[in-house]
């Protein structure tokens, strides 16, 4: 899991690491970043800089501020990582965080694929320091080069579609997929990721929950702990069969959260009157912080630029990672199947069925 830092109205996650030197000149050593992306200071011997020799006895040892820093930041020293309950408070309140500027897209009219009042309205950071505008994630559309090789052209923002069923727990429903593929401005397809949004909708179209699930072309991003967005009238149900939230939850709703590998329901949509699309915020790095219903309050200040970007079938990336070499489709990344998804949302909820008549009341399923 990341580390966090207090940024604009509410806490986003970042990576943090430091070297910190004391007025009497000892610095502590630091190690390569912890999985967790925080630093880890090491229980090794000090170096006094002072002539470019070490003193004769070991030196009094300071703390730095950098060091102090290194602490507040990330609760992990001595190799011992975060406790669940901070890694996952963080993470619910950057669902809450408002992003102090933003470029918003929106999709462009294209009723074969899918209509635009049901594609998602995309808002993505745009980072306060001008220095990190060219590393932000930007998503794209899928090409091959003259070399078969993949290329994501961010200058064409395209988002994927698919429509397909899903059986949770006996029961059959609609899934809807989004697609994005993204990559650095300047950087390569190597350095992309793909992120997906899973929505399963209710019988009349009403989103009742949301999985996201990102993957890099060359390592996953994130091994565990991913985030399951659910509308409050399927928490409502859950609280109404399962009773009051589990021990380190926030939401009736959540199965387990006791590890930081547990799946995170961040935050609780309304359901709007009429089926609509979500809104998706991303950050300056292309990760999702919360996923809200149309009729929810924005969470964005001020509106830097609009696009619209495309919406293209799922089929057109099937297409291109069909040509590929055996090597590179074997590490293109797609959207996980219905089966996947039907799989990892019942490790990560509590899931009601309807009519509550079918299940036993209080009963961690």
């Amino acid at each position: 899991m990341r580390c966090f830092r207090t940024h604009f109205k509410a806490q986003r996650a970042t990576n943090f690491s430091s070297r910190g030197v004391s007025d009497a000149g000892v610095v502590p050593t630091i190690s390569k970043p912890h999985p967790s992306g925080c630093a880890i200071v090491k229980e090794s011997r000090w170096h006094r800089i002072r002539g470019g020799k070490a003193p004769a006895e070991p030196p009094r040892r300071f703390i730095s501020l950098g060091t102090v820093m290194v602490g507040l930041c990330c609760p992990i020293l001595a190799a011992q990582e975060a406790t669940p309950s901070t890694a996952r408070e963080a993470i619910y309140e950057n669902a809450k965080r408002h992003f102090a500027q933003a470029i918003f897209y929106k999709p462009e009219p294209n009723e074969d694929n899918l209509p635009s009042e049901l594609a998602p309205l995309i808002v993505q950071e745009v980072a306060p320091d001008p220095q990190t505008h060219e590393r932000a994630m930007k998503f794209g559309r899928l090409s091959l080069d003259q070399t078969n090789q993949i290329r994501i052209d961010v200058d064409d923002s395209t988002v994927y579609v698919d429509e397909r069923s899903i059986t949770i727990r006996s029961r059959t429903y609609t899934e809807r997929v989004f697609a994005l593929y993204l990559r650095p401005k300047n950087g390569s397809v190597d350095a992309g990721t793909m992120l997906s949004i899973h929505t399963v909708l209710d019988a009349d179209g009403f989103p009742l929950a949301t999985l996201v699930w990102d993957i890099g072309f060359q390592e996953p991003r994130r091994k565990c702990g991913f985030k399951v967005f659910v509308s409050q009238q399927l928490e409502d149900r859950a609280q109404s069969r399962f009773g009051d939230p589990l021990e380190g939850c926030r939401h009736s709703i959540e199965k387990t959260c006791s590890t930081n590998c547990d799946p995170v329901v961040p935050t609780v949509f309304p359901t709007g009157p009429i089926p609509m699309g979500p809104y998706v915020y991303l950050d300056d790095g292309g990760y999702v912080t919360t996923i809200l219903c149309r009729c929810s309050p924005s969470q964005m200040d001020d509106v830097s630029n609009t696009h619209n970007y495309r919406v293209a079938p799922i089929e057109h990336v099937l297409a291109l990672r069909d040509k590929l070499g055996a090597a590179e489709r074997d590490r293109f990344p797609i959207p996980p199947s219905s089966e996947l998804v039907a799989r990892l949302l019942t490790e990560a909820l509590r899931w009601p069925l309807d009519p509550p008549a079918d299940d036993k009341p209080h009963e961690n399923r």
